[in-house]
């Protein structure tokens, strides 16, 4: 074999893990951020989790998620949890019942390139999201799920979850 020859198959070898790596989802990287039986989410990120299977999502994971102090309730224990699914990957922030997102407004501004985000009404955020891509949040009950992706936006706003 030429040293060229070994070269470019070095390189197609290395090219085709490092594709693979990226698009490994839910590897043992990933999960070493699993959502944690001790996480407030934990038991409402599981039967969604249920919910989901059932309305045809195929649940890859359930991972941390940074959102849970997005919102100000007066119980406090809210709570996040990262999905990844075969429709595509969203948060979810979870409010204790009675608690409910109804009343909550969502404010998108465009600033060129890039949206900013705001909330009023209620439940209170005092947090303002910059993001280089557009967020879709969809509300239902005391869930709201969050994505990049209109159409799982599409998806999740409506499935039939219980």
């Amino acid at each position: 074999m030429k040293l060229e020859d070994f070269l470019l198959a070095l390189l197609l070898t290395s090219a085709a893990s490092s594709v693979f790596a990226q698009g490994e989802r839910c590897g043992t990287r990933e999960l070493s951020a699993s959502l944690p039986l001790a996480n407030r989410a934990y038991s409402d990120a599981m039967l969604l989790k249920q919910d989901l299977t059932e309305d045809d999502f195929e649940v890859q994971c359930v991972l941390q998620s940074k959102w849970s102090r997005l919102f100000y309730t007066p119980k406090g224990d809210n709570a996040s949890a990262l999905f990844r699914t075969d429709h595509g990957d969203f948060e979810v922030l979870l409010i204790p019942k009675p608690f409910v997102f109804d009343l909550l407004t969502v404010n998108e501004r465009k600033n060129g390139k890039s949206y900013s985000y705001s909330f009023s009404g209620d439940p209170t955020s005092y947090t303002h999201i910059e993001s280089v891509r557009r967020m879709y949040f969809v509300k239902r009950g005391n869930k709201m799920f969050e994505t990049n992706d209109a159409a799982l936006a599409a998806k999740l706003t409506n499935a039939p979850m219980r």
